[in-house]
């Protein structure tokens, strides 16, 4: 599988694959040497599941772009996907004529799945509870948006989290780019609307 994906990925010139994994360790590994700026993952991994994979993935770095290629089509799986901060997500079935096109919409920063994955997943949003904030953040987005919500500086952020000034500017980059909001006012709001940041700020 992993043979027949490269050679559709290398005949686009703009596309280098720069390696493969075979399970979450090997994926964690070869992150960590070289992280690429695209990671083509499946939800189904040998040794772990992919969902957790990317999490780690993400927390370490968070620059990177994550497209996920599976045979799981359900909804649960698309909504989990997107809730840990996948950008795309595509089914083995489109990989010949969506994979390529994939790769560069989540290279761009856009999200890209095919129109009824997507619909999925709006509908998982829709399906939460009245009182329960919806929004595009991760975990760790959301712990990052708090800070600078509270006037901390991205030194002072990436001390209290043990991260590096430049993964804090990533996620603050990140944050602007899914929230579309800069500086301290326009991100206490925001903060405030999705029930990030306590009153009592």
């Amino acid at each position: 599988m992993r043979g027949g994906l490269r050679r559709i990925l290398v005949e686009d010139d703009s596309v280098e694959v720069i390696g493969e994994a075979a399970s979450s360790a090997e994926v964690i590994a070869a992150v960590g040497a070289d992280p690429p700026d695209v990671l083509i993952m499946d939800v189904s991994l040998p040794d772990r599941d992919g969902i957790s994979t990317i999490k780690d993935v993400l927390r370490d770095h968070p620059e990177i772009r994550v497209l996920i290629l599976t045979m799981h089509d359900e909804p649960a799986y698309v909504r989990e996907a997107f809730a840990v901060g996948a950008m795309g997500y595509l089914v083995k079935t489109e990989v010949d004529s969506e994979l390529v096109r994939g790769v560069h919409e989540v290279a761009a920063g856009r999200p890209h799945f095919e129109h009824r994955l997507g619909a999925a997943a709006l509908m998982g949003k829709q399906e939460q509870k009245p009182n329960q904030p919806s929004h595009p953040l991760s975990e760790r987005e959301v712990t990052v948006l708090r800070m600078l919500a509270m006037g901390y500086t991205n030194s002072e952020i990436a001390q209290e989290l043990v991260l590096s000034v430049r993964t804090v500017e990533t996620y603050r980059a990140r944050i602007q780019q899914k929230t579309g909001v800069r500086g301290r006012a326009a991100m206490v709001r925001i903060a405030r609307k999705w029930g990030i940041l306590n009153e009592v700020i």
